[in-house]
This record gives structure tokens, C-alpha cells and sequence, in this order.
């Protein structure tokens, strides 16, 4: 097979199927035609949810609440979820504008990980 041929009763996620463009295949049908859906076809669907599945039902709306109820965590919403622990996470995106609870702005004149503009006069230099 050189490419995903929708109707073959195959979802072929790496050939860009998915449950909207080919719903034959991926919706509700996973990948080895087994009834489950497939995580990662871009439909929240059948068992999917927030914590099982969070690339097709994450609900991260960043506004400063880790919003657990929703699917919220750490890994899927982390400025929300991780702002304020005490650790500037500049691979989840935190600097001292974002979460100025974690990045402090030391004043030494050298623009260090986790400072930036227009937060940190560090950043000017």
C-alpha cells in the first residue's frame, strides 16, 4: 500500500486519515479495525477522554486555573498546571512573563533562561 486509501477498513493516522476526512476507517474503528478509537485521528470519540487521550481532547484553555473537572494536567495544560510551583519550566513555555511566580528577574544585566521582555530589564542588555 503506498498511501492511505480511505475504505480500506484500515485508519491510517500516518497517512493522514482521520475520523473527519475518512470516518469509514477512523471513526470509532481503530487503527487494526478493532472497535476502539484511535488516539491521535484528531476526534474525541468513544472512550477517548482529556486524560487518555489529550491530542484529540484536550480542553487546555490558559487562564491561569488548572481546570482538573476538564482534563486539565500538568502535561496537557502546563502553564496553567504547573505555574506557581515554585520552578520556572521554561520547557513548558514559563518565563517571567508568563508565570512571574516561578521566573525571577535577577538584575544582573545578563538575560538568562526563563527572562524576557518586556518583564525582565535583564533582557535590554
Amino acid at each position: 500500500d503506498c498511501g492511505g486509501q480511505c475504505g480500506d477498513g484500515k485508519c491510517e493516522t500516518n497517512q493522514g486519515e482521520n475520523g473527519q476526512n475518512c470516518p469509514e476507517d477512523c471513526s470509532g474503528n481503530g487503527s487494526g479495525g478493532n472497535n476502539q478509537p484511535t488516539c491521535g485521528d484528531g476526534a474525541c470519540e468513544g472512550s477517548e477522554n482529556p486524560f487518555n487521550c489529550p491530542e484529540d481532547c484536550s480542553s487546555c484553555e490558559v487562564d491561569g486555573f488548572c481546570d482538573t473537572v476538564n482534563g486539565e494536567t500538568g502535561i496537557s495544560c502546563p502553564l496553567d498546571c504547573n505555574c506557581g510551583n515554585g520552578l520556572c519550566d521554561i520547557g513548558a513555555g514559563e518565563d517571567t512573563n508568563s508565570c512571574p511566580q516561578d521566573c525571577i528577574c535577577n538584575g544582573d544585566t545578563t538575560c538568562d533562561p526563563g527572562e524576557a521582555l518586556p518583564s525582565c530589564r535583564d533582557c535590554k542588555f
